[in-house]
């Protein structure tokens, strides 16, 4: 068969189609990191909401070449990202306004992280893991993923704001599927700079807070613990997940944190949480859940899958995934008891003391 001239294979495919699925996997690498370099210099951030300006007077503005930023405008204004007119005045479109961080919706961080040199390095080493199963990021980058952040300051405040306010509505929309009695203590697990927890607060007021992470991370949660009444519901404590949490919650939860690790991590981490929980206390596991048939549900999650293995050696796990590493870790099975912000919202309890 002429695949110049197009045909359908024994499954009914056509060659067209499946050419066009292939060619455009490479224009959306190239797409991504034309978007990606409006981010970095900020052109979204210093064109006005609503205003036109020359490319000639954004250009010292953001330091950039006037006759590129031309181009690459250009570039993006054909995919619908800004606009340009014949006097090179540009203005936005819809999908560019997404791309100004003051936007509720922004998805400025999230754009950002994902063309970092280190981002785009490790997924560059993708056949490195499927060789080794080893992450890809330490051999992409000479250290593993948050000894990295730590050590480049520009990579470690995009991250911490992507994981902060990248993905626009999730911490509201998590926040609104938990529910919590009045009088509880909620210990934030790897909660970063308080952004859940400000929304669990803010919807529960009859219940306080522990924020646990990293000292240099909850450095920063001033900036959503920033009020006197939030401040006086929430206890911030710095420290590592690895070796001890916090005692005294009656709800300990860890969002988006055992997929970043393999088994062995995962479950040092709920061993320490299990050895802080006093009895009825409960654990929530907010995380995407695989289907048990391979391939089913959600493509995007297979991506997120990878993804964690390329960054962390860690992965996306099944409902039987999660039983495995409560049970080694002194839980019971888990129970699906939401699901918000595109996640499942899981909850286990202790059996016996581990510990």
């Amino acid at each position: 068969m002429d695949e110049a001239t197009g045909g359908v294979d024994e499954a009914g495919y056509s060659i067209g189609d499946a050419r066009r699925l292939l060619f455009g996997a490479v224009d959306g690498l190239i797409l991504a990191q034309m978007v990606g370099a409006a981010c970095e210099v900020g052109l979204a951030d210093a064109l006005g909401a609503e205003e036109l300006a020359p490319v000639g007077a954004l250009a010292p503005r953001l330091g950039c070449d006037e006759g590129v930023l031309f181009r690459l405008v250009r570039a993006l204004a054909a995919q619908g990202i800004f606009t340009i007119d014949a006097g090179r005045m540009v203005g936005h479109s819809e999908a560019s306004r997404l791309l100004r961080r003051d936007d509720a919706r922004s998805l400025a961080w999230f754009m950002r992280y994902w063309t970092m040199p280190s981002i785009w390095g490790a997924w560059g080493g993708l056949s490195h893991c499927v060789r080794t199963g080893a992450a890809s990021f330490p051999a992409a980058n000479g250290r593993a993923f948050f000894e990295h952040m730590d050590a480049h300051a520009e990579d470690h405040r995009v991250f911490s704001s992507l994981m902060s306010v990248g993905f626009a509505g999730r911490h509201e929309a998590l926040a609104a599927g938990l529910a919590f009695a009045d009088g509880e203590v909620v210990v934030d697990v790897g909660g970063g700079a308080g952004s859940l927890l400000r929304e669990i607060f803010l919807r529960n007021p009859g219940v306080r807070g522990v924020l646990y992470d990293l000292p240099s991370v909850v450095a920063r949660a001033g900036q959503y613990i920033d009020t006197e009444d939030l401040r006086a519901r929430c206890v911030i404590e710095g420290g590592s997940f690895l070796e001890r949490v916090p005692q005294g919650g009656t709800s300990y939860v860890l969002s988006w944190i055992l997929h970043d690790w393999p088994d062995a991590g995962a479950i040092a981490i709920l061993k320490a949480v299990r050895a802080a929980m006093a009895p009825g206390a409960r654990l929530i596991v907010i995380e995407e859940v695989l289907a048990a048939q391979g391939g089913a549900g959600n493509a995007g999650t297979y991506v997120n899958d990878l993804n964690m293995l390329v960054l962390f050696g860690g992965s996306e796990r099944t409902m039987a995934g999660f039983n495995a590493l409560m049970a080694a870790a002194g839980f019971g099975d888990v129970t699906r008891i939401a699901d918000a912000g595109g996640m499942a919202v899981l909850e286990a309890r202790g059996v016996d003391r581990v510990g």
